[in-house]
């Protein structure tokens, strides 16, 4: 496979799961990155909490709260469990 389509799949693809709109949302995740930082996205599985995050930091000065928990909330988006996480 292409690195570049690797680089694009979201959690479930990498995870070989079954996936949906979480493929929707990691493309709005990749945008937004793109407008944050200016080159493409890379996530990283987080060992000790089995989420998906960032492998960049985000900056102090860009409402990292608000950044964080947008791409903490799509990344790690689960239809079952989290329905109502958009509308937080």
């Amino acid at each position: 496979g292409s690195i570049a389509a690797e680089d694009m799949e979201c959690g479930k693809m990498r995870e070989g799961l079954p996936w949906g709109v979480d493929l929707d949302y990691f493309g709005l995740c990749a945008s937004a990155f793109i407008l944050l930082f200016g080159s493409h996205m890379e996530v990283v599985r987080d060992n000790s909490t089995g989420n998906w995050r960032l492998n960049k930091v985000l900056r102090r000065y860009w409402q990292k709260d608000l950044w964080q928990s947008l791409f903490q909330s799509l990344l790690n988006f689960d239809l079952g469990s989290e329905r109502k996480c958009l509308r937080d």
